[in-house]
């Protein structure tokens, strides 16, 4: 069985991938778990759902709402209890709902993320998961990701492809998130995830936010907007003012509207891996490590770590390499010789909040070691499957992006150039001319004859950009 799992603020969903197909809140399966929590200090018991709303509320602090509390504040606790140890209560409450009569072993689960949860909350209910779980293979997918793939398979009469707006209104928030759906490739791409904070107006952040990121990516231009379609998604959707907005607002695009019962997410959650599709996304946090600063002999300063998250698009079941420092240098702050102090933190810089919104940054690596006796170089690692850094003495990860730069370079150039003719403003004859660049390079190597091919390539990213 293939678990996934739908965080939603109010309710909690899940759908699963079983011997017999798919199976998703009906009768045999639980349906929507309404998110509360109570937790009755003097017995130390903590409840959900359904059992939660039925507690004397004189004898327990009740929580309405408590999982997006805890992703917007994870250091928040009830009692003596802290998120990952909620979060671990929370998981095995939901693995007692799943029908013991299914008899698979779960094999597999996959929980969806909002952009707006943290590495250290990410990697929290990782390791939440890890617990409850623990012969599974765990996953972390970020929530549009999950959303369009669940679309799919409920609704596999629409064929979607090409560049995809999807807006999910859920209760109190908005989040666009501009898609690629490569069908000769088979990649589905998360190029843009934005969040619209409260109290701003819909078609102002459009203009304002949305705009400008689309015509970056040639999605936008004087002649309007460039998307293959729009997926309305979240119960909030189908207020009556929304689909007329929308229209006015995105003219001419054809546009899908999700049911307002249906477990998008739950549903991709437990599919993802047996989509043959790779997925890949950006990721919405900048990291920076502490460095020592030359003007005072205390402290540190933070600097930031030249590792692009928001415009690289990163496969989401991979490791890259992020850093990699000498110890005998500035970034050691460690005060004894010959002992090792790193930290670096990460801040959540996503595009289109504003910034008294924006959490702080947080000390997401703390690695220390007394008398060090290591190698002179250690890597700083990024897992995304896990959501957290990790030091690496070796970096000899396998599929490390940096061992594998030049591998098969000519394919791989080959392959580039058919992603550019998927763009319609891209002149045939420029293509033609970079294909004949590219087949005239005899060899495998990065460099041969590369300032023509550069040169081509740019051509055809400034006829994306200003068609």
């Amino acid at each position: 069985m293939r678990l996934g799992i739908d965080f939603g603020t109010a309710y909690t969903r899940m759908a699963a991938l079983t011997a017999d197909g798919l199976v998703y809140s009906g009768s045999d399966w639980p349906g929507p778990i309404p998110g509360i929590l109570a937790y009755c200090p003097a017995a130390g018991q903590i409840c959900f759902g359904t059992e939660a709303n039925r507690v004397d509320r004189n004898e327990a602090l009740v929580w309405p709402n408590f999982k997006l509390d805890l992703w917007q504040n994870p250091e928040m606790v009830t009692g003596n209890l802290d998120l990952e140890q909620i979060m671990t209560a929370y998981f095995a409450f939901l693995k007692h709902q799943i029908p013991p009569e299914s008899g698979e072993a779960i094999e597999a689960v996959t929980l969806s993320i909002p952009a707006y949860c943290s590495i250290n909350t990410r990697n929290r209910l990782y390791n939440a998961l890890r617990q409850v779980f623990a012969d599974a293979a765990i996953s972390l997918l970020p929530e549009p990701l999950s959303i369009l793939l669940g679309y799919q398979a409920l609704h596999p009469q629409q064929e979607l492809a090409g560049d995809i707006l999807l807006i999910d209104f859920g209760d109190g928030r908005v989040s666009f998130s501009i898609m690629s759906l490569v069908s000769n490739r088979r990649e589905l791409i998360l190029e843009t995830q934005l969040e619209m904070d409260q109290g701003i107006e819909l078609d102002s952040f459009v203009h304002a936010v949305l705009g400008p990121h689309a015509q970056a990516l040639g999605l936008s231009g004087k002649e309007g907007w460039r998307f293959n379609c729009i997926i309305l998604a979240g119960g909030a959707s189908h207020t009556p003012e929304v689909l007329p907005q929308i229209k006015a607002l995105f003219p001419d695009v054809p546009l899908f509207q999700g049911q307002p019962d249906q477990p998008y997410t739950a549903v991709g959650n437990c599919l993802w891996a047996t989509s043959e599709l790779q997925l890949f996304t950006i990721c919405p946090f900048k990291f920076y490590i502490a460095r020592k600063n030359p003007q005072a002999e205390e402290g540190y300063e933070l600097e930031p770590i030249p590792f692009d998250t928001i415009n690289l698009e990163l496969e989401i079941t991979r490791t890259y390499r992020i850093f990699s420092l000498p110890v005998n240098s500035p970034y050691n702050l460690a005060k004894n010789p010959g002992d090792v102090e790193i930290k670096i933190y990460a801040a959540d810089e996503a595009p289109g909040r504003s910034p008294e919104t924006l959490p702080p940054r947080e000390l997401v690596l703390y690695w220390e070691q007394a008398d060090y006796n290591g190698a002179e170089v250690v890597h700083i690692h990024y897992d995304l499957a896990s959501s957290q850094l990790f030091v690496n003495f070796t970096d000899n990860l396998p599929a490390s992006p940096e061992v594998e730069l030049f591998h098969a370079w000519k394919a791989r150039q080959l392959a580039q150039a058919l992603w550019l003719s998927d763009y319609k403003h891209v002149d045939k004859d420029l293509l033609k001319a970079l294909h004949k660049q590219l087949q005239s390079n005899s060899g495998e190597s990065a460099y041969s004859n590369q300032l023509m091919t550069t040169y081509y390539k740019l051509l055809c990213v400034l006829q994306i950009l200003n068609p």
